[in-house]
């Protein structure tokens, strides 16, 4: 939120590196063992519980997508959509 009278910076943040093993296994690997995966839905359950649920979530879970993006200034796709082709008529 702007509030005047205050400076500005944008700044982010990237996290990477964050564990030895990859998150998903290979096609081919072999299953975690039950202890690992014990371990890991419980840090899930907890990072959750902290952040509210569906912070964080196995992928193949999928997404809701709750939005629509605006396309109040969509250009025309006159040579991609038949019905926007321009037309002259004689």
């Amino acid at each position: 939120v702007y509030r005047p009278g205050f400076n500005y910076i944008k700044t982010g943040v990237i996290l990477s590196d964050l564990s030895e093993n990859p998150p998903q296994p290979g096609l081919f690997d072999s299953p975690p063992t039950q202890k690992e995966a014990s371990k890991l839905d419980t840090a899930f359950d907890e990072i959750n519980q902290k952040f509210g649920s569906n912070a964080i979530f196995h992928a193949v879970q999928g997404t809701e997508r709750k939005w629509k993006m605006k396309q109040n200034y969509l250009s025309p796709r006159v040579t991609t959509n038949w019905q926007e082709i321009p037309t002259i008529k004689i």
